[in-house]
């Protein structure tokens, strides 16, 4: 597969060929060829990530800290009304709407969230479908009474779950509902087989509050060697 991938690219002109956020085992990193030259493997960007250890009751993998903070947010959702939270993902049209709607209002005031965007709006719209009849999406919802207060967007591959979009209700913020579809996604992907469980790129200060640690991807640049 590397011997294919670099005799594509270089069919193709240019001068510097630079691959970034390259995970552990990417076919990127074992490239070789006689007309490349490989630069510095270099550390990319760190994805903090938890490693489940098939535990469903987060018990060995989630700190007690954040476990007692989730009992706390479930009571306080509890006290607010019935609490329910709902596998979506057969209806993806109804989630992403929702979606759409809460992680709106989570960025309201703070900057543009991901989906402000209308590019990438539409892209996630036409492609959540697509991922949910292969069964790679993992979509969750949380009411309380009748409104429906917070949504998550993740992916489950093999042995990997990976959080990767969500939103709430801010009249809701006291009940934490982003915290409790966190960790029921954590618990689901325990159960479903998952041995790590990755919240990807960027360092903020909650993913490392559910026990995850850094790893990081590489960046990989290759140049024309002087005989080409």
């Amino acid at each position: 597969v590397a011997a294919v991938i670099a005799d594509r690219a270089l069919a193709i002109n240019w001068s510097q060929w630079i691959l970034p956020d390259l995970p552990a085992g990417a076919a990127g990193l074992a490239i070789t060829h006689p007309a490349l030259e490989a630069g510095q493997l270099v550390d990319h960007a760190a994805c903090p990530v938890l490693s489940t250890a098939g535990d469903e009751a987060l018990a060995v993998c989630v700190p007690a800290r954040r476990r007692r903070q989730l009992r706390r947010a479930h009571k306080a959702a509890c006290r607010r009304g019935c609490v329910s939270i709902m596998s979506a993902q057969a209806d993806p049209k109804t989630f992403f709407d929702h979606l759409v709607r809460l992680h709106g209002a989570r960025w309201a005031g703070h900057g543009d969230g991901v989906l402000a965007d209308p590019a990438a709006e539409e892209f996630h719209r036409q492609a959540l479908p697509l991922l949910a009849a292969q069964g790679l999406v993992r979509c969750w919802l949380v009411a309380i009474d009748d409104a429906v207060v917070g949504a998550y967007y993740g992916f489950h591959h093999r042995h990997r779950a990976y959080a990767y979009l969500g939103g709430f209700d801010p009249a809701y913020a006291d009940e934490s509902p982003g915290a409790i579809l966190i960790g029921h996604a954590i618990a689901e992907a325990a159960r479903e087989g998952a041995r790590e469980f990755d919240f990807l790129r960027g360092q903020e200060t909650y993913k490392y509050g559910w026990g995850a640690v850094d790893q990081w991807t590489m960046r990989k640049v290759w140049t024309r060697s002087i005989a080409q």
